[in-house]
Parts: C-alpha cells; structure tokens; sequence
C-alpha cells in the first residue's frame, strides 16, 4: 500500500512539476501552486500509458539481471567462456533498454501536451531523438551518475552526524531530486526542439 501510495504522488507531483515548466518556458509569468496541481492533472492517463511502455521496455535489463543473479548464484558462471557470455547479455540488454528509453523519457513530456496521445507522443519523441541517441545516452545517464554522487557525498554524512533528522532529510531530498530530474530532462527536451 505505501509503494502505490509513494507512486500516486510521484505521478501526480511530476505531472505539476511538468505543466509548472512547460507554463515558465512559454509564459514567464508569476506560477501558482495550485494551478500546477489542478490544471496539470489532465493527461493523467496518456502519462500512465507512456510510463506502461517504459516499463515494457525496462523489462530486457530487468530479464538479464534475473538471470546474471540466478547464474552467479547457482554457481554456473565458473569458466571465463561463461562470465564473458553473460556480462555480454546484460551490458547488449543495458544498451538496448537505454536505447529504446532514450526517445520514451522525453514522450513522458510530449503526452503532456494539449490533445496529446501516447502512442503519437511515443512516435515524435522517437523522431525528435534520431540521429542523437548516443548523445542523449551520454546526456541522460549524466543525472543519475551526478545525483548519486551528490547523495553520497551530502546524505551519508547528513545521516551519521544527524541520525534522528535522516528520515526527514532523504525525505527533502528526494523532493529535490525529483524537481532536480523533471527540470534537466525537461530542459534536454525543449534542447531538441
């Protein structure tokens, strides 16, 4: 019940943080919070569809990492022939899930769009892409490897000097770091248009 509850507030907190850049890119007037909130919410469901496909396409590392962790237990991968072989599956599966995620993250901002339907928003933003995946590769997995970076370094010594407020500080961080990832893969977005 606190999975679904933690997701239904991602999705709706992304979809503010969404309509709230798309509004300060066009119109740079005063935003307010409510605005975001109420007049942010109507592409629910083409959002929920989109992230269904990510999902699916997420499914190839999620497949090739169940089988690395049951090989590597099970005691199978003992030669190198073997590890050769299964490192190959996952990083072919890494790269071909990050090549299909490369053009779905950015529909995640196009079905947001007025009159917008996730299988269109799924094909522009796979026109949008072409000829620049691998730098849209490079350019996407730069915030997760920063953020993780920014955590270790901020977080873990937050926490050990600081454990009775750890909750409340990886609860503000990760606000931060969701306003953080919808600003940057926004900005990347409105880069390729």
């Amino acid at each position: 019940v606190g999975s679904l509850f933690q997701f239904i507030i991602l999705i709706i907190v992304s979809l503010a943080l969404i309509w709230s850049l798309r509004f300060s890119y066009e119109k740079p007037v005063k935003l307010r919070l409510r605005d975001s909130f109420y007049l942010g919410m109507y592409p629910l469901v083409p959002l929920l569809m989109v992230l269904l496909v990510i999902f699916i396409q997420l499914l190839p590392v999620l497949v090739a990492a169940s089988l690395f962790t049951a090989v590597q237990t099970n005691g199978l991968m003992v030669g190198s022939v073997e590890s050769v072989i299964f490192y190959g599956i996952v990083i072919l599966s890494l790269f071909w899930t990050l090549y299909m995620l490369s053009s779905s993250l950015f529909a995640l901002y196009i079905v947001s769009l007025p009159k917008a339907t996730p299988i269109k928003s799924l094909k522009d933003a796979k026109s949008l892409v072409k000829f620049k995946r691998l730098i849209l590769i490079r350019k996407i997995l730069f915030l997760p490897f920063i953020l993780v970076l920014l955590s270790a370094l901020v977080l873990i010594p937050l926490i050990i000097l600081l454990p009775i407020a750890a909750e409340v500080i990886f609860f503000l961080f990760s606000i931060l770091v969701l306003a953080v990832v919808h600003s940057y893969y926004y900005h990347l977005y409105r880069s390729l248009l």
